[in-house]
């Protein structure tokens, strides 16, 4: 994982995850992430199999992030 603070009240994390489960399109993964209270941004990258999320700290957590990832199986 690789934490970017900025100037703002964002925070953006770079999660590792094993693959994309072809059946679940990257679409859906990125609206189901956004579902998250304080998450802004989701941005999946297929070929280095990570998904960068921007969230604000107040409202969410890495923690709560990493567990819906794993709730996804991701």
């Amino acid at each position: 994982m690789t934490l970017v603070k900025n100037e703002h009240t964002t925070q953006t994390e770079e999660h590792a995850i094993l693959s994309l489960p072809l059946s679940i399109p990257a679409g859906i993964t990125e609206r189901e992430l956004r579902t998250l209270k304080g998450v802004n941004e989701v941005s999946i990258n297929h070929l280095a199999n990570t998904i960068k999320v921007t969230y604000d700290p107040t409202k969410t957590t890495s923690d709560k992030i990493r567990a819906f990832l794993n709730k996804l199986g991701l």
